[in-house]
């Protein structure tokens, strides 16, 4: 129990650290678009999405992105605050395979780009969400819905699977995996919300989808 006191008091210490590195203006990691290119035609496409605190808040996402270019696929890393650019540029042309990845915020934006790419006919073939706390219902033009989520939970996030389908959305294959100290994953024991991105277990989980 002590333990997990003490996982809470640091995680909270995180947060505010980060949200008084978001007010003066010191997380600027991601001001510059990680990846300038554009995918090749039939080339898996991902986008992965920070939550608060950009790469502050979301260690070890960047080095994901770096792990799915190696396996051939369009990666694009940018803050939750560019989801709506995000799915324009999708719309524009869209791509044969599309995923998305999102971390905290950065998971509840990437189901609201799931929403607008459904309004025109565009699927999502997979859909990562790490450790969401609140996300909103899931739509029927995502095929695989992955949630990672710790247990138990840190900060305000409620306890057990928190991401559920849209009404009537039958299509969707919902998985969720629990990490964390009390988790179904061995390797990701030590995990909490602020360094679930930065987690080898689950970046290869991920991964081995693509």
């Amino acid at each position: 129990i002590q333990t997990v006191l003490s996982r809470r008091k640091v995680c909270c210490w995180h947060v505010l650290i980060v949200g008084l590195l978001l007010s003066t203006g010191c997380s600027r990691k991601s001001a510059k678009r990680w990846n300038p290119g554009s995918p090749e035609p039939g080339q898996t496409c991902v986008f992965l999405l920070l939550g608060f605190g950009d790469l502050d808040g979301s260690q070890g996402l960047d080095q994901l992105a770096a792990t799915l270019e190696g396996k051939g696929c369009f990666a694009d890393l940018e803050p939750y605050r560019k989801w709506k650019a995000i799915a324009r540029d999708i719309l524009k042309d869209p791509p044969a395979k599309l995923v998305l990845i999102g971390h905290s915020h950065g998971g509840v934006d990437a189901i609201n780009i799931a929403h607008v790419l459904k309004k025109q006919g565009v699927g999502v073939q997979l859909l990562v969400l790490l450790d969401v706390g609140r996300p909103d219902p899931i739509p029927a033009n995502v095929d695989v819905a992955v949630h990672y989520y710790v247990v138990p939970p840190t900060l305000s996030f409620r306890t057990g699977p928190r991401s559920r389908l849209e009404p009537g959305n039958t299509h969707t294959q919902l998985i969720h995996v629990a990490v964390g100290p009390e988790g179904e994953v061995p390797e990701a024991r030590d995990v909490d919300h602020m360094d679930i991105c930065a987690s080898a277990a689950i970046q290869k989980l991920i991964a081995d989808r693509l």
